[in-house]
This record gives C-alpha cells, structure tokens and sequence, in this order.
C-alpha cells in the first residue's frame, strides 16, 4: 500500500495517478476528499481524510502501509491557518512518528535546495527540519530537494492571471535567475525512490533543464498564447512593510512574502548550476507551456 500525503495537491494527485495505473494500492490524503479527489477515488483509490495539524487520523492512515510520500506543503496558497507552523514542521513531524510507529519501510519527502536552519523564511527553514526528523528518526528515505514547479508557478502564477485579463504580480522585480521543473519529471522521480532501494536513505537534488527568472517565464506565455500581460510589481520596500504586517494576522502570506523577499534579495538564491543536480529532467518551460495552451484552446478537428 502507498500512501499519498497531499493528494490533492498537483505533484500528489499525479504520483497517485501513476501508482494506480501501474496497478498499484494507493490510500490518498486529502482535507477534503470528497470535493478533491473524485477521479482518483473512481480509478479506485481508497480515500482518507485528515487534517496534518491534528494527528488522530493518522494510525489508521498508516495502517498496512510500506511507501509514503509527503508532498504536502503551507506555503501556497497561502492561508492563515495552513501554514509553515502548523504544516511544514509540526505536521511532517506528526506523520514521519505515525510512519515509524507503523514500521513503514520507505518516506519520500519533497524539499528544497535551499533548506538549512538560518534560511530568512520560515517555510525552508521547516523544511531543513523535516530532513532533520527524518534522518533521526530511523525510517527509510529519500529526500527530493526540488526548485519551483513550472506548473505551479509559472501556469498557475503568472498563466491563470494573464488569461483572465487580471496583472500578473511580480513580488519584487521577478529578474532572479531560478531554475524550474515540471511536476511530470517530479512525479517520475518519486517513483524511482519508491521502486530502487539503493535511493533509500539518500538525499537528490533534482531540477529541470532551464534556468530563466519570472519575467522570462511570462514572456514564453505570452509569445505561445500571442497576447501581452498587464503587470504589477510590489517593490521590495513594499513587500518588507507588508511581511511585518501581515505575520500576527496572516502568517501564511508572511512566509509566502519572505520567500519573496530572499528570492529578490539574493541573486544566486535559487540558481544551483547543473553540476550540483543529482538528476535533471527533460521537460522545459517551454514544453510545458505549450502542452498547457494546447488543453487550455484546442485546436477544432479538422473536417472529414
């Protein structure tokens, strides 16, 4: 049995798509299952529901379980509740416990590159400390240090806007060279460590092909869909007034504009060179882009 954690989620649902199809059990988590995970209840996954800040659901969750994958995270959207203090740390520690109580075999976890404990934002510095939780607490793993996700912050962040006629905010001057990949080559990736156990206990650094900054990623959008977007930038003194408010009231946006603040604040923050990946996948912006314009305005059939 696999267990998803944040199946939901783009990265979750596809791991579990994948893991169906290949004929395997899969038990999806989900706060909200019924209204999220329909199709993968249908191709016949068994469904759980469970909050990451409450841990009573999860021993049943973990009962018969030999793979789990979190790739849960508080960060995006960001919410005053869900956020890198109730589901990054103490959430991913709850699960890692429940796992070892029921002798998983094998945890996957989705982090980052950037994870140490004095990164100047809470979501990353949680995310060291999931490593931490983990390397300690005797259960096999693989750790996937990821950069930003082309589909999440490119189609979602700067794509969804721009065919709504809305502008695309740019915290900062989106001009940081970060390197992106697709959930498709992540979910290829978590599979493998699932399947081949000399990945277990190992740390990868994984990435895509294609080092560009946010602006660039617009650009390549705008040019596939042939229209141009209207674009707001908060500048950094801005976003600096705007962490401070916002953290007693909103600590998710906080976390969210302090990623922000480093990401503009720190030129090579997210830009690690080729030589550090431990695998690169293939797809491109690009290529994804174009698979997203071409569901988003099919082509009509072409006529008998």
């Amino acid at each position: 049995m696999n267990l998803v954690i944040g199946a939901s989620g783009r990265l979750g649902n596809l791991v579990a798509m994948r893991l169906l199809e290949s004929g395997q059990r899969v038990r999806a988590h989900s706060r909200d299952p019924d209204t999220k995970l329909p199709e993968l209840r249908l191709l016949g996954a068994e469904a759980v529901k469970g909050d990451l800040r409450d841990p009573a659901w999860l021993d049943d969750a973990m009962s018969g379980v030999q793979h789990v994958l979190i790739a849960s995270q508080g960060l995006f959207p960001p919410s005053r509740t869900n956020h890198a203090g109730t589901v990054d740390e103490p959430g991913n520690r709850r699960v890692i416990n429940a796992a070892k109580q029921a002798s998983v075999e094998h945890i996957v976890f989705i982090s980052t590159p950037l994870a140490s404990p004095d990164f100047p934002c809470r979501f990353v510095r949680a995310k060291h400390q999931t490593e931490e939780d983990l390397k300690r607490s005797g259960v096999g793993h693989t750790i996937l240090q990821s950069p930003v996700f082309i589909e999440a912050h490119g189609i979602v962040m700067l794509g969804k806007p721009l065919l709504s006629g809305n502008a695309v905010q740019f915290f900062g001057r989106g001009q940081t060279p970060l390197r992106w990949i697709s959930v498709e080559d992540v979910a290829s990736y978590v599979l493998r460590s699932f399947e081949d156990p000399e990945l277990c206990n190992t740390t990868r650094v994984i990435g895509g092909p294609d080092i560009m900054t946010r602006v660039q990623v617009l650009e390549r959008i705008e040019k596939e869909l042939g229209t141009q977007a209207k674009r707001r930038h908060i500048p950094l003194t801005l976003m600096r007034v705007m962490r401070t408010a916002t953290k007693p009231v909103h600590p998710g946006l906080s976390d969210l504009i302090s990623l922000a603040i480093a990401e503009e604040t720190m030129p090579d923050h997210p830009g690690f060179a080729p030589e550090q990946l431990d695998w690169q996948g293939s797809q491109t912006v690009d290529d994804v882009v174009r698979r997203w314009a071409a569901v988003t305005f099919p082509k009509p059939a072409a006529a008998d």
